[in-house]
């Protein structure tokens, strides 16, 4: 019977450096011919190089990473139980001995673990030795590794189990940022403020343990069934020496399991189980759902990606800076994962565009924006398409390092394409990928976040009340396999030490099944509509005014308010919007064109009168 968990309402630093636990080996066990002890070796899981897992790219080519490649180069390590369906069976034929597939009723004992078995779970203890005597011709048995002779005690007894009780305790998943499921051995009903699951992501899933007093250290086996919408099922088992609480501060201080891209499918049902090695059976001591049932995981049907275009700023400020923002690929791949880490995605593309050119001083970041708005249009790019501009201006402390564009209320709105745009300055490697981070928030829809050692304007005050814009719940790298400790900041800060929380999680996961449910896979130029105004207007006096081609549905969206704008001494009113840029006072004006358009001279002269409703 399967129970359903409650829904939840509308992803090393140093990627190529192993893990101690990067060389434990898995062992493969699996039901051949119906017999349940025959046993196989599997060899140790490798590491993969970065390059290997994402097929980095060199300045200016286009790449992309498909989190499926990840499997191999998942830093925990899961030791594997197989239920075979018929489709695994050519596969498992060149793994099993003709003795371990042959009649059941012939092997009443374990099967001996091969060499390399016992060798891969010699620190645990998880292997299994079992004597079986031989017939004779004539039926009687030949030897009697079960017999002792003469008082007929069984030689070959199993120990009794050592004293104590375990149980079940605590569950919790994270992609990025956790969200407990179970407490006190009880699956619990999610909240909507839980973070939302996505499909075709890897997930870690943890559970603890409660102890009766009279317990004694032993090894424990904690099982994660996965039975899938096809009706496969297959076991995870994660073995443990437990003699005390549970930590999860600690990674290896509870049970894990990785779950990779594949298994996280919507209709993913689980069963939890702690198996006691010290017992005379595999018998679980422990299982959730208590019934021995299974519960679904509520993940949705929405497989959600996401596109960014890079285009590093070939910048000269005419006074001896001449730079080409930096896209090499340390930095590239540096923004790629912190993005990846930090998002509800399933895939991130990343494309590197040709340089853009922006002359003149531009401290501000006002001509780059506006020049990326240009480039975007000329690409014709998809609607859901993000572009990033990455400057170097050659001031040692920049301010500000970054702006976006606008932050959309609706992503779906004809002119939210625009607000997909954001610049940042270049300032290293790490704090470049930060500042990326950061914008694209903006450009999702988040506005900051209030922290008090580095306040920062227009703090979103639906921002739950976590002490210092902290992120409360723990967070985890689907890359790096780190924990991140849940006193860290959230991203759209401006303090030190950040990670995303369930707050911002959700908040772009909105976004990007927004984005997803309207345009889908769409490529190419999105529908063509009527040329455009754009000004930017900055509080030194400085106007900036391009046409470019508008999105279709631009009147009707902007049909209510209005624009007042002079040229020379005529006053025109048109159908437009105007709104403050994100991290600054810039204000970004979007107006339907005047009949007969307007010249590019006369564009030199044009200003904004007023923001009219």
């Amino acid at each position: 019977m399967t129970a359903r968990l409650g829904s939840v309402a509308s992803f090393a630093q140093d990627r190529g450096q192993s893990r101690p636990d990067a060389a434990l080996s898995s062992r493969v066990r699996g039901a051949c011919g119906g017999h349940p002890n025959a046993r196989f070796a599997d060899s140790p899981n490798g590491n993969v190089g970065a390059d290997e897992r994402f097929g980095r790219f060199s300045r200016n080519i286009s790449t992309s990473c498909d989190l499926s490649e990840l499997v191999t180069g998942l830093p925990l390590v899961n030791r594997l139980r197989l239920s075979f369906s018929a489709s695994l069976l050519p596969a498992l034929c060149l793994c099993v001995t003709a003795s371990a597939c042959g009649d059941p009723a012939d092997n009443d004992g374990p099967q001996a673990a091969t060499e390399a078995d016992a060798g891969s779970e010699s620190s645990s203890g998880g292997t299994s030795s079992g004597g079986q005597g031989s017939s004779s011709g004539d039926g009687s048995s030949s030897g009697d590794a079960s017999s002792s002779g003469d008082d007929g005690s069984s030689s070959g007894e199993v120990e009794p189990a050592l004293p104590g009780e375990i149980g079940l305790d605590r569950v919790t998943l994270n992609q990025g940022t956790g969200v407990t499921i179970a407490e006190a051995g009880a699956f619990l009903s999610l909240s909507a403020d839980a973070p939302r699951l996505v499909a075709g992501r890897p997930m870690l899933m943890r559970a603890t343990w409660s102890l009766s007093e009279d317990w004694v250290g032993r090894e424990v086996e904690g099982r994660l069934v996965l039975h899938q919408p096809d009706g496969s099922e297959e076991t995870l088992i994660d073995t443990m020496m437990v003699e005390g609480e549970a930590d999860l501060e600690d990674l290896g201080g509870a049970f894990r399991w990785s779950l990779t891209s594949e298994q996280m499918q919507s209709g993913t049902e689980i069963r939890i189980e702690f198996v006691d090695l010290s017992a005379a059976d595999e018998t679980p001591v422990s299982s959730l759902p208590p019934d021995g049932g299974l519960v679904q995981l509520p993940i949705p049907d929405a497989t959600l990606s996401m596109h960014v275009v890079l285009v590093p700023i070939a910048y000269d400020d005419g006074a001896g800076c001449k730079t080409v923002g930096d896209t090499s690929a340390a930095t590239v791949d540096a923004m790629h994962d912190a993005l990846l880490q930090q998002n509800p995605l399933a895939s991130l593309t990343f494309e590197v565009h040709e340089p853009i050119s922006v002359v003149g001083p531009d401290d501000n970041l006002t001509e780059g924006l506006m020049q990326l708005v240009a480039a975007r249009t000329s690409d014709g790019a998809p609607p859901q398409a993000f572009y990033y501009g990455v400057v170097d201006n050659c001031d040692p402390d920049p301010s500000p390092t970054g702006r976006a564009y606008g932050i959309p209320s609706d992503p779906t709105a004809p002119s939210a394409a625009f607000d997909r745009i954001a610049i940042g300055v270049w300032e290293g490697v790490e704090l470049t990928a930060q500042t990326f981070v950061h914008e694209m928030g903006h450009c999702q829809g988040r506005y900051h976040v209030f922290c008090p050692d580095a306040p920062s304007a227009g703090a979103d005050p639906g921002y739950p009340d976590h002490p210092n814009g902290t992120i409360i719940e723990r967070g985890y790298g689907i890359l790096d396999g780190q924990l991140r400790d849940a006193s860290l900041h959230d991203y759209m800060t401006y303090c030190p030490d950040q990670w995303v929380g369930a707050y911002g999680w959700n908040m772009t996961h909105a976004t990007q099944v927004a984005l997803a449910e309207a345009y889908g896979a769409l490529e190419g130029p999105p529908p063509p509509g009527d040329d455009v105004l754009l000004g930017m207007i900055s509080p030194s006096g400085y106007e900036r005014w391009i046409v470019v081609p508008g999105p279709a549905g631009f009147a009707a969206e902007v049909a209510e308010s209005t624009i007042e704008l002079r040229l020379g001494g005529e006053t025109l009113t048109q159908p437009g919007t105007a709104h403050r840029v994100a991290d600054g006072d810039d204000v970004v004006v979007m107006a339907a064109l005047p009949p007969g358009g307007i010249e590019a001279a006369e564009l030199r002269e044009l200003r904004l009168a007023a923001v009219l409703r």
